[in-house]
């Protein structure tokens, strides 16, 4: 069921079973629950509002803890299970709330889970099918599983129909019930083992069973059913499904709770093992007679997620779930309420991601057209039912199950407000990245590298550009500098770091707006599509319109607003993509769009300029505020003079060999060159904060991902970003001279980017006695550069150099910004112009003919050493009074969040700022060494 975090919570909470009422209790609601908050919530199907109507701990359901299950009865009652036993009858009113709580402990002290009304109950002869499990989580003999049949609530008979059920060691067990449109029981039935293959430590080393890690089937009404000996096999191969729902178009659904590295792998025949990678979650449809992917040898099913040997069909899932979510719950929404527009749709609650889901399911209910999160901010949700009129009700457990939720057990419901709510009126432009998941996951090339496109993509400051703790201080920070103008920085910054909620708020007559109650906001209708980043259908969905051009450039791309899903065009590098399958599965057409080679593209949010205002707030000229594209095409590597390496060419690399791009359906073809998704960058400082603090930034990745993207980032910076040599060096009588050469490898000006970050050349010489005789660019603790002028005044910064004397002398490489009074300045809004910008120049880039947008500034405008590629410094030093031989030591480090810019983002007291200079101050902020170079001098 949970992941393995949750182990060590649940076994000491199934501790507290001893000693709960053992009779039924009856009360009856005189005040509402505490946290009565109303809200509404306004969501692509029509606004609902929220309210919590019942708090465990509070009466009247102090003893309402540990829920598993939700259902309503044939009476109008919603029915709850819990672990710790008690069955509750929760009576509401017509606005929803509770009127009266019953509980009924009918098993004794077992965990109670799955609910099924028999489809023949009625509220005066309710008969009530319950699943359970011997207590506590872990630990518990096999065969301890059952179901029994409750005649009435409270009295009547309680008969055990099904006994001996299978039982994990660890916590899967029989979950969900549900009859089935042919009058049968239809049982959940977790898996013993985590892969297929008997395991030591959490599972025991228990082996599969027949009746394990499956739908099972039983007929428990025929009068000739004699118990778990007529349980049969529906759906083999889940190896842990939760809940599951009957839907109205006749199939069955289920979700299904993938396993965990390192806890047991996957069998084969010979009696060896096969080690498996973590697996996510998924939604699943059951169809008959096929075979869902987990190994079962106890009924010789070895498979794993493909064809059983037998030639029973695998069924790939609907869809697959980010890292983390832990779906539990799922149900129908069945009414017509709000235009209708949920209507068919599946509710799937993730226990840990916090989340209640939708998915919309296609015509035949075999793909899906369609998914999103419906509403947030849930404390994990188990399960979830829909009431006759259209109300949701989502089961919260609150701190009772795992992963550190808090709070108690609660109810909370989501009322639909009417048909003419909401923004039904508006056409969907983009879909989250976690439909693309479901198809463009497990992919492998020539070399059996993983290049999958989601594990690759979710770690990147692309995937996280809207969550970066960095960019929304800065961007509070411009704010709080500029209060005026606002609308216009938050509309402009959500541009290319929120494209999909911007891009859909203008389509819908609004702007982008970041706080208050803006994107960030987990109430925002638009907050999921905001905090997905740069996502998969914003960059696939960029038209071949103007691309590196000027009106392209500060976030001028063009998506086209006119077409509907499931008909919206996707653009890919491949001719003849498979348009049926992904136009059912994702509601876009994939089509061969040549642009999404074609550097322009990017150029879009990475060629950026931002308003110069005069005194009176007027729009008086544009400022530089990055241009690594125009300083690409005034190179040796852009299209102007014609070796064209694009950026994709060295931030997506190709993968070896050909790649098949998709994991549905099995057997494609390859295809070639496959641009893997690293989107890596230099920015190793942040993703390190990232990686800190994921679950306070509420981070969709892991840590393992994020490691991995690190040590792309560092590759790059060490491999293929510069090179630094000695070039020269002689030992006169008191002299030591010493000239450097560094060598720019990118195809733009490094540093690049944001005009925060710097490189410098940090030397040291040594005498022969070890002694330290000159050092220039020696680093701080906190990250300062010894030497740099910007210490000590922060309107000052340390010029370019050609030739260095003095120790407190350093080559520092970056750009420095300057106001209308040509003062450094560090607020993008304040700046006019450069006052320095010595940054290294690309292989090729003539500065006497650079365009005034990307020219060189300062003094290294008149250094003849200071030229398109590379760069050269010469160091005299004076070693009178030193013997050799002398140890000369370089390195070139990097830093892309310098103090001083901290310095500055200081001085705005917002959240935002002071979140981040919290994560700062606990960062280790010593530059990353990008080339190195050592000689001795005689």
């Amino acid at each position: 069921m949970f992941r393995i975090s949750s182990i060590k919570m649940l076994s000491c909470l199934f501790m507290m079973f001893v000693g709960l009422v053992a009779c039924p209790l009856a009360c009856v609601l005189s005040f509402p629950p505490d946290d009565t908050s109303e809200q509404t919530v306004p969501t692509s199907f029509g606004e609902f509002n929220r309210k919590t109507i019942l708090v465990g701990g509070q009466e009247p359901a102090t003893s309402f803890e540990q829920p598993a299950f939700i259902i309503f009865g044939p009476d109008g009652r919603l029915y709850v299970s819990t672990y710790t036993g008690l069955l509750f009858a929760i009576s509401l009113n017509e606005s929803h709330d509770v009127t009266n709580v019953e509980t009924y402990k009918p098993v004794g002290g077992r965990m109670l889970t799955g609910l099924a009304f028999d489809p023949a109950a009625t509220a005066e002869n309710l008969v009530l099918y319950v699943a359970s499990n011997n207590p506590p989580m872990l630990g518990v003999e096999d065969f301890t599983g059952k179901v029994s049949r409750l005649d009435g609530f409270g009295s009547g008979a309680v008969t055990d129909v099904i006994v001996g059920l299978p039982r994990s060691a660890e916590n899967h067990m029989t979950f969900d019930l549900a009859f089935g449109p042919d009058g049968r029981l239809y049982i959940a039935q977790g898996g013993n083992t985590n892969n297929g293959a008997p395991a030591p430590g959490l599972f025991d080393n228990r082996p599969e069973r027949e009746l394990s890690a499956a739908v099972l089937v039983a007929d428990v009404k025929s009068p000739g059913f004699s118990g778990v000996g007529d349980v049969e096999v529906f759906a083999p191969g889940l190896r842990n499904a939760y809940g599951m729902t009957w839907h109205s178009n006749g199939y069955l659904y289920a979700v299904e709770q993938g396993s965990n590295a390192g806890l047991g792998d996957r069998p084969t025949p010979d009696g060896g093992v096969i080690p498996v990678p973590s697996m996510k979650d998924t939604l699943e449809v059951l169809l008959p007679d096929h075979y869902f992917g987990h190994p079962n040898p106890a009924r010789g099913q070895f498979a794993f997620n493909e064809n059983l040997a037998d030639g029973t069909p695998y069924q790939p899932p609907l869809k697959t779930f980010a890292t983390g979510s832990v779906v539990t719950g799922v149900a129908e929404y069945t009414h017509s309420a709000n235009g209708g527009n949920l209507q068919g749709s599946l509710l799937i609650t993730g226990f840990v991601d916090h989340n209640l889901h939708y998915v919309i399911l296609s015509d035949d209910g075999l793909s899906l057209v369609g998914e999103g999160i419906l509403e947030h901010n849930f404390a994990n949700p188990v399960d979830v039912a829909v009431g006759s009129d259209g109300t949701i009700y989502v089961l919260e457990a609150g701190a009772t199950l795992a992963f550190g939720g808090t709070g108690s057990s609660k109810i909370a419901v989501l009322e639909p407000l009417g048909a003419d709510s909401g923004q039904e009126e508006s056409l969907a432009l983009f879909s989250l990245s976690s439909n693309c998941t479901t198809c463009h996951m497990s992919l492998f090339d020539e070399a059996g590298n993983d290049v999958s496109i989601d594990a690759h993509w979710r770690p990147t400051m692309m995937a996280n550009s809207a969550r970066d703790p960095l960019w929304q201080a800065k961007v509070s920070s411009e704010v709080s500098r500029n209060p005026a103008l606002k609308e216009l920085i938050e509309d402009k910054c959500t541009t290319c770091h929120m494209p999909m909620a911007r891009t859909q708020a203008v389509f819908d007559g609004a702007s982008g707006v970041i706080f208050g109650d803006g994107f960030l906001d987990s109430e925002n209708a638009l907050n999921q599509l905001s905090i997905d980043g740069v996502s998969c259908t914003v960059c696939h969905q960029f038209e071949d319109v103007a691309l590196g051009e000027e009106v392209s450039f500060s976030g001028g791309y063009t998506i086209e607003t006119l077409t509907a899903l499931p008909d919206r065009l996707v653009y890919g590098p491949f001719f003849n993509p498979l348009q049926d399958l992904m136009r059912t599965a994702s509601g876009f057409v994939p089509v061969w769009g040549p642009q999404i080679r074609d550097a322009g593209l990017c150029a879009t949010c990475h060629t950026l300029y931002t308003p110069v205002f005069d005194d009176q707030g007027n729009v008086v000229d544009e400022f530089p505020e990055q241009t690594p594209y125009l300083e690409w095409e005034h190179s040796e590597f852009g299209d102007v003079f014609g070796q064209n390496i694009t950026c994709q060419d060295c931030h997506m690399p190709e993968a070896v060999g050909s790649v098949a791009i998709s994991f549905f359906p099995q057997g494609l073809l390859g295809r070639s060159p496959f641009g893997q998704h690293h989107f890596v960058g230099g920015n190793t400082f942040m993703l390190e904060i990232h990686k800190s603090n994921m679950q306070t930034l509420d981070l969709m990745t892991s840590a393992s991902e994020l490691d991995a993207t690190l040590a792309l980032t560092l590759t790059q910076l060490q491999s293929d970003t510069a090179d630094l040599a000695l070039v020269y060096t002689q030992a006169g009588e008191d002299t030591l001279t010493v000239e450097l050469s560094v060598t720019n490898k990118a195809g733009h000006k490094f540093p690049t980017g944001y005009p925060a970050r710097r490189a410098w050349i940090h030397l040291t010489i040594t005498d022969a006695n070890q002694e330290v005789i000159f050092e220039s660019g020696a680093v701080q603790s906190d990250g300062r550069i010894v030497g740099d002028d910007a210490n000590s005044d922060s309107l000052a910064f340390e010029q370019h150099y050609d030739l260095i004397t003095s120790p407190d002398q350093v080559q520092i490489y970056q750009a420095i910004m300057a106001d209308n009074s040509n003062r450094v300045t560090y607020t993008l809004l304040n700046a006019e112009s450069y006052v320095q910008d010595n940054r290294l120049l690309p292989s090729g880039f003539d500065k006497s003919t650079a365009d005034s947008d990307i020219a060189v500034r300062g003094a290294a405008a008149d250094d003849d050493d200071f030229i398109g590629g590379s760069d050269r410094v010469t160091y005299q030093v004076n070693v009178a009074g030193y013997s050799g031989p002398f140890t000369v030591e370089a390195d070139l480090l990097y830093q892309s969040v310098p103090p001083v810019f901290v310095d500055d983002l200081r001085q705005s007291n917002t959240e935002q700022v002071n979140s981040f200079v919290g994560l700062y101050d606990s960062a280790d902020r010593q530059p990353i060494t990008v080339a190195s170079a050592q000689t001795t001098v005689p």
